[in-house]
């Protein structure tokens, strides 16, 4: 048993290395991330001790966090724009120049309206790496090796929350941003020199410079088979159609859309956002959290770039990253209504029925991708076998 182990952990890892570099590499902006996301936590304290370089209002509490929100609204067009255009590497490098730009104004800051700006830039920029970032791996990464690579931005996120929640209450106020902006300087550094995506190339018709980037990332010398079935599939994708409608009136397209709206409303109405009620045993605390970084915490973004095609892939992904904010805020809100109203148990027999409703969904409706390439997932979702190339159905 061990040595089928062993040699399941040799098979995933034989010339992945070059992946994997570009992986870590492209998701180290995530702990940036994870700090921005968890900043107002250990920060607000600090601006409302009597030593706070900056003076903040009781409103200002308010607004710091909902301008980042805001900030993450206002980056969906502009992701669907840039992933497509400047393609997903360059577009995760433009994410880190921002919000390395939102470090910068936080850590010299003379009053609110630059914490107000940094924050809505940071927002901006963590909605265009978590979309960009995904794409790109997905289209680097082998496939016995892509659901591993695609969950490192949550685990780097995470990181971030436990890094700024660990420096900040015990530094001078601009220290979380030094350490922010140097992460992200050393993102910049090393990422701009990883190969761009080979499926993106070859959709902008640059077949020469996909081979070559297809050859560094993988460590086998002949990938002309490999090739030829990446540009099979883009040139099919090209000949559907990438309209916004085409995300529901496409069956494939209308069963990814639904899937992601699904999982990404399940990360939030399962209770994750509200549990920190201090009442709940702390044991149960612990194993609900730890069960569900592991189930829907993670897997909503493995899957978010494997589900669309590249016609509606930045369209696809990004309604469903507007879907994971929306339902956070419907979470709370609902969480604080049903408690005034009801009392606490409401609730959380309301997210146990759901979270139970959505393991029946995950068991029957959505695909498993472990071990398939994109162009098989399509063909998974279309109800197709890979030899059968008809166009998909639509309503």
């Amino acid at each position: 048993m061990q040595k089928n182990s062993v040699t399941h952990m040799s098979y995933m890892f034989t010339g992945t290395l070059p992946q994997i570099v570009a992986a870590i590499t492209g998701t180290v902006s995530a702990i940036s991330d994870g700090m921005h996301y968890g900043w107002t936590a250990p920060i607000i304290p600090i601006l409302q001790s009597k030593n706070s370089p900056i003076k903040i209002s009781k409103s200002d509490e308010n607004w710091l966090e909902t301008t980042y929100l805001i900030g993450g609204i206002a980056g969906l067009p502009i992701t669907i724009f840039l992933v497509d255009r400047i393609g997903r590497k360059n577009s995760t490098i433009a994410a880190s120049c921002t919000s390395l730009l939102s470090w910068i104004l936080i850590a010299l800051a003379p009053n609110v309206a630059y914490l107000y700006v940094a924050r809505f830039l940071s927002g901006l920029a963590g909605d265009v790496a978590f979309v960009a970032t995904p794409m790109y791996i997905a289209e680097i990464a082998d496939q016995k090796i892509r659901g591993l690579l695609a969950s490192l931005i949550y685990l780097m996120m995470l990181a971030g929350i436990l890094l700024i929640y660990s420096i900040a209450p015990f530094t001078p106020f601009y220290v979380p941003s030094v350490v922010g902006g140097l992460l992200l300087i050393g993102q910049l550094a090393s990422f701009p020199f990883m190969p761009k995506s080979p499926y993106y190339l070859l959709m902008k018709k640059k077949d020469d410079a996909a081979r070559k980037c297809l050859n560094k990332l993988r460590t086998t010398e002949n990938n002309k088979q490999e090739l030829e079935a990446m540009s099979r599939a883009v040139e099919r994708q090209k000949k559907e159609k990438g309209r916004p409608r085409d995300l529901l009136i496409v069956n494939s397209n209308r069963k990814a859309i639904i899937v992601m709206t699904v999982l990404n409303g399940a990360q939030h109405f399962c209770g994750i956002s509200v549990i920190t009620v201090s009442w709940i045993p702390v044991t149960c605390v612990m194993i609900y959290a730890t069960v569900f970084k592991i189930g829907l915490g993670i897997v909503p973004i493995v899957i978010s770039a494997e589900l669309f095609p590249n016609k509606v892939k930045a369209m696809g992904m990004t309604v469903a990253d507007a879907m994971y904010l929306i339902f956070g805020l419907l979470s709370i809100e609902l969480y604080k209504n049903l408690s005034d109203s009801y009392g606490y148990h409401v609730p959380f027999y309301i997210f146990a029925v759901l979270s139970f409703m959505t393991t029946v969904f995950c068991v029957l409706v959505v695909p498993e991708t472990k071990g398939k390439t994109l162009e098989e997932i399509q063909f998974l979702l279309k109800g197709q076998s890979e030899n059968t190339r008809n166009d998909d159905s639509i309503i």
